[in-house]
């Protein structure tokens, strides 16, 4: 098998563990943003700001989260790309 070949296969199972880790990720963070409005909902007493503040942040880090993701895999193309061509 040759050099190039072989990295690229490393490299593939590589992009599978980065996208499955993201996955898991992603889900964490739904389900955690699906507790924290429920508890906000149901919390009468925390003002309505809190809680549009808490939504705001809560959006910044799924928009942070898809940033991350997308120059990852951004990255991973590129080296892959290059060690291809060689």
């Amino acid at each position: 098998m040759k050099n190039n070949e072989f990295l690229k296969r490393v490299l593939d199972h590589n992009k599978v563990v980065l996208e499955n880790t993201l996955n898991a990720v992603t889900i964490a963070q739904e389900k955690g943003q699906q507790l924290a409005e429920q508890i906000l909902e149901k919390a009468t007493f925390i003002q309505k700001e809190v809680k549009e503040i808490n939504q705001r942040w809560l959006s910044e880090v799924k928009e942070a989260r898809e940033n991350i993701k997308e120059t990852l895999l951004k990255g991973h193309e590129q080296l892959t790309t290059i060690v291809t061509n060689e």
